[in-house]
């Protein structure tokens, strides 16, 4: 006995936002350098993809598109949260490099 999901407005609606801004914050995040910035535009977007899956789930709506959105969403945050953590990695290699090329020896 398999209920039939009805399609929603609403949910259609917050994953359409969710998606685009997810796509921007993937494509940004394959920017070099810079693509560490896309964390700023893809946690919004995923936070959105989240609300539109709860409210696919509340009003037993069709969900695929909420988590297509959510799942492009985070790929983002997860690629430019890797380059951000990979900038700031290099960065303290890089002090603790000139600190101690100015060590006496």
């Amino acid at each position: 006995m398999s209920e039939e999901l009805k399609d929603s407005g609403t949910v259609t609606a917050l994953s359409v936002v969710g998606l685009v801004f997810g796509l921007i914050g993937m494509l940004g995040s394959f920017i070099p350098c810079i693509g560490s910035l896309a964390f700023y535009v893809g946690i919004p977007a995923a936070i959105i993809s989240a609300i539109a899956l709860g409210v696919a789930y509340s009003q037993k709506a069709k969900r695929t598109f909420a988590i297509v959105a959510l799942t492009i969403s985070l790929i983002g945050v997860v690629i430019s949260g890797w380059q951000y953590f990979s900038i700031i990695s290099a960065g303290e290699k890089a002090r603790q490099e000139l600190q101690q090329m100015g060590r006496p020896r």
